[in-house]
């Protein structure tokens, strides 16, 4: 027994120890797991001269400051340090830095723009606001961020920093050893070309901010020079349109030609400051995004006033021309086709304007919550306040692709007889038969039934009513109208007329006469003129006995006796 008791204590024993390396080996595993903060290598920047102690830069924001202020001084050293050349060969390094630091802080100072909110000055890089919402990386430790985007001639990249560290150091913040390569390219796009090198040292000292003195001088230079050519190039081109034998190419010429003046000066200003000068920093920075709007509005412009004078043309050849006319199909296809035409360029462009506008705003994704909150209120607080006029624009343009109406067709609508006679943006057109003009918005006009009577065949079978006595002989009435209808030059002979019998009402018939002609309007005069000859027929045949009469039945008191008598 006693050593049984030893042998299941001893079992035991081994039990609790087995536990107790299993929860050690589980905390231990778990703490390998953990994903490192930082970049581990051997050796930081080694073959790169350092003078003395660096500037702090164990912080994302820290290693910014101390890298912009080491640009600013001209130190070299300094802004070499900064850097990660862990890509660059050690026996390359030394040259490799000397040349390409200098283009690196041309290139800091001109063109990356740095959002110092959104830069962490914790030496993790965490930030806990977050950049927009549902930013996954809020409140988390970083370990690379970064802080800007730039545009090269081929492709673009980014301004990266990231942590490293070396084995027995403290881990430090470096502009990532990836930007390196694209050094040389950036300058190559951003860097000064050989017109910048002719000016004068003296002027390329800054005089407000990062603005320097020859860049204030060229900008209304070149807004000079792009206004010349705007004018003397659109009035060159406006011109050559009247060499054209079209007359539709040649009225383009006066109504295009502010239009191709204003885009002519911006793309020569584009091409002054941007490509030939190529001013940068805080300067170019506000020239591009107005030059941007300025170039999607000048040619919005330009191309809505080439469809609108295509579309005056056409109405003014066909202003003489009656729409409602059966003879004028063809007119009111290409007058229609030209308004819709032009309310989809129209919109067009505008969305294009609005897009290329908003695509420039990239300070909206460094606002935070609260500027896309009271962006998302204020686009609520438009659409209420004005979704009429948004309402009748999309309305508008359903109506442009649907096209249940068309100019120059006859509809009735809420009573209203009439023909279209314009399509507007909101709004259009019904002209009647009093010449009056009815203004329909076109979220009303589609919201209500409408007939249009002429949508896909003009013509027209527009019933006649008629109520006669009773003992009328409709074979009669019948011959009168077929003679009638026949006999006149608005009939439509593709359909035989007709005369039904519709109704009995006591001591009256109603009849429905139906007569076919070829348009709405050759309609209303043929069933006006039908009415008109019934009516006179019916009161001179058998001395009015036709028309509607109302019978008394009279009976003597004698005979009301006898009825009762036999009654009884």
């Amino acid at each position: 027994m006693p050593s049984a008791r030893i042998h299941d204590g001893a079992r035991a024993v081994r039990l609790v120890l087995f536990l107790l390396l299993t929860a050690l080996s589980g905390v231990a595993g778990g703490e390998t797991t953990e994903p490192t903060r930082f970049f581990e290598v051997k050796r930081l920047n080694a073959g790169i001269p350092q003078d003395g102690d660096l500037p702090d830069h164990s912080s994302p924001q820290a290693m910014l400051e101390a890298l912009m202020s080491a640009c600013a001084e001209g130190d070299m050293k300094t802004s070499a340090a900064m850097v990660d050349w862990s890509f660059v060969d050690v026996t390359d390094r030394q040259p490799t830095s000397q040349k390409l630091t200098p283009k690196l802080c041309y290139i800091l100072r001109r063109n990356v723009t740095v959002d110092w909110e959104t830069i962490s000055d914790r030496p993790d890089g965490q930030y806990d606001r977050p950049r927009f919402p549902e930013d996954p990386l809020a409140g988390q430790p970083r370990r690379s961020l970064i802080v800007d985007r730039l545009e090269a001639a081929d492709h673009s990249t980014s301004l990266r920093l990231r942590r490293v560290k070396e084995k027995n150091g403290e881990p430090v913040w470096l502009v990532a050893p990836q930007f390196v390569d694209d050094i040389e390219p950036l300058y190559e796009h951003y860097g000064p070309n050989d017109y910048v090198s002719l000016i004068p040292e003296s002027l390329k000292r800054n005089a407000i901010g990062a603005i320097r003195w020859w860049e204030i001088a060229a900008l209304p230079l070149c807004l000079l020079i792009a206004a010349g050519l705007g004018w003397a190039l659109g009035r060159a081109l406006t011109s050559a349109f009247d060499h054209f034998e079209k007359m539709w190419i040649r009225i383009l010429g006066p109504a295009l030609q502010r239009p191709l003046e204003i885009l002519i000066g911006v793309i020569s200003f584009n091409v002054l400051t941007l490509l030939v000068l190529r001013l940068d920093g805080d300067i170019g920075r506000m020239i591009r995004p107005i030059s941007k709007f300025a170039m999607v509005a000048a040619i919005a412009w330009t191309a809505i006033r080439a469809v609108s004078a295509v579309a005056t043309f056409i109405r003014q050849r066909y202003a003489e021309a009656d729409l409602s006319d059966e003879e004028e199909a063809e007119a009111r296809k290409k007058i229609t086709h030209v308004s819709v035409v032009r309310r989809v360029v129209a919109f067009g462009m505008f969305v294009a304007a609005i897009g290329a506008t908003l695509s420039e705003l990239d300070m909206l994704q460094s606002l935070g919550i609260a500027l896309l909150s009271s962006a998302g209120a204020m686009g609520v607080l438009l659409g209420v306040a004005g979704h009429r006029v948004l309402g009748n624009i999309l309305a508008g343009l359903q109506i442009a692709v649907t096209k249940p109406v068309r100019i120059g067709d006859c509809v009735l609508f809420e009573g209203h007889y009439g023909w279209v006679e314009d399509i507007t943006y909101t709004y259009l057109t019904i002209r009647t038969f009093s010449h009056q003009r009815l203004v329909v918005p076109f979220t009303h006009f589609l919201s209500k039934p409408v007939i249009n009577k002429s949508h896909t065949d003009p013509q027209l079978n527009e019933p006649v009513f008629l109520t006669v006595d009773a003992q009328t002989s409709v074979d009669e009435i019948r011959a009168y109208y077929l003679e009638v209808v026949e006999n006149h030059p608005d009939w439509c002979p593709d359909e035989e007329p007709k005369l039904e019998v519709v109704d009995l009402d006591g001591d009256d018939v109603k009849l429905r006469l139906r007569a076919t002609s070829t348009d709405p309007g050759r309609a209303w005069d043929l069933h006006c003129h039908v009415r008109e000859k019934m009516i006179a027929f019916l009161g001179a045949a058998r001395n009015g006995r036709y028309l509607p009469r109302s019978r008394l039945e009279l009976a003597t008191k004698a005979t009301d006796e006898v009825e009762q008598r036999r009654a009884s």
